[in-house]
């Protein structure tokens, strides 16, 4: 959405305003590349030409991480609610938003591997017979008519999957 998410900014050393910031995170989801760097790339020259007459975004992917995990909560909790209501809308459009009545979703969770550091031992403990492994469990809400992700939370590989819904359930319309 548009509001709320300026292009300028009063700081004028400020290079990477929310909807840059924002703009960059979504193209680099879509574009392709080798690696992130390749990807933020591609997605920085694509937001380049998009707003060619605006002040020029940050160059450094440092500095875009650094500013994206400081607004990135910010960010989402702006912008998912706009691309649910999309969701619902374009569901209904084309007649996929219920069955018999109901918007049906689904849930599911999976672990996924995290790198055995020391940093990632410390805060997600680990798991596995011998204690070896660190993990993260996702656990993701999908429309299921129009399969599409509605909502998703990351929590420790020891934690539940019911708990993770609970902790979601306010999201659902």
């Amino acid at each position: 959405p548009h509001q709320g998410l300026s292009l300028c900014s009063a700081d004028t050393r400020l290079r990477w305003t929310d909807r840059l910031l924002l703009v960059v995170a979504l193209l680099m989801s879509m574009v392709s590349g080798d690696t992130l760097l390749d990807r933020f790339t591609a997605a920085r020259h694509a937001q380049l030409q998009m707003y060619p007459g605006r002040k020029r975004s940050g160059h450094s992917y440092r500095g875009f991480i650094k500013r994206l995990i400081a607004r990135g909560q910010h960010l989402l909790s702006i912008v998912t609610p706009h691309l649910r209501l999309l969701l619902e809308r374009q569901a209904k459009r084309h007649g996929c938003w219920q069955s018999f009545g109901f918007a049906v979703f689904g849930v599911d969770s999976t672990t996924l591997a995290c790198p055995r550091t020391a940093a990632n031992r410390r805060k997600l403990g680990t798991t596995g017979s011998h204690d070896v492994s660190v993990q993260i469990l996702m656990t993701a809400i999908f429309h299921v008519g129009s399969n599409v992700l509605w909502a998703f939370v990351r929590g420790l590989a020891r934690g539940s999957e019911r708990a993770n819904l609970l902790s979601m359930l306010h999201l659902l319309p």
